[in-house]
């Protein structure tokens, strides 16, 4: 009678991201400033409750060459924490920069040095606008906000849904915290008069 060999059990992807995290420690990168915050992110994505849930939705309903393997996926989701990282850093140095120059302004302000300070000032305007352009009026909110919208479209682009509740883990497992469905689907939504606009161009 022949045997019929027993397959081997797909490992989760909680174990996938275990090996992951070992590579990661042994790599040429285990000496970048950034890796201890890299650990963190794969640690809070092992712990996350919806790890497998989040995974098997992905394999289900995006198209197979989408992501050939789990590690394909992490390094994804790493470039992207990166991404919102120094995003996160240019933010804060940005607005460590206005103050300080705001801060100068008004003392030369009092110092009766009123053309010194009035120029400071004026540049402390235009660097707040060149901010929001670029980052919107909530500075502090548009690294997460960048990061669920760059998974929606994604995903819409793969398999024509955002899958919410896939981007709800992604951000809890990069930025912490709780996120819900609603919050993610508010994200998505424009900030502007212009882009709630939905009238055709005459």
């Amino acid at each position: 009678m022949a045997v019929i060999p027993m397959k081997a059990p797909t490992p989760t992807f909680k174990a996938e991201l275990e090996a992951y995290r070992q590579k990661l420690l042994v790599s040429e990168n285990r000496d970048q400033p950034w890796l201890p915050e890299a650990v963190q992110v794969l640690d809070r994505w092992r712990k996350h409750p919806d790890v497998e849930v989040a995974w098997k939705t992905l394999t289900r309903r995006l198209p197979s060459e989408a992501i050939r393997e789990p590690a394909q996926f992490i390094d994804l989701v790493l470039e992207r924490w990166f991404a919102a990282f120094r995003l996160e850093e240019a933010s804060r140095e940005g607005r460590a920069v206005e103050a300080n120059v705001r801060s100068v302004a008004t003392r030369q302000w009092r110092d009766r040095e009123w053309a010194s300070a009035a120029h400071r000032m004026e540049e402390a305007d235009k660097f707040q606008k060149l901010g929001k352009e670029v980052l919107g009026h909530k500075r502090k909110d548009s690294p997460r906000k960048r990061f669920i919208i760059g998974w929606a479209e994604m995903f819409r682009n793969l398999c024509g849904q955002p899958l919410n509740n896939v981007i709800c883990v992604l951000t809890e497992v990069v930025f912490g915290g709780t996120v819900t469905c609603e919050m993610v689907s508010n994200a998505q939504k424009p900030t502007t008069k212009r882009g709630r606009d939905i009238r055709l161009p005459k």
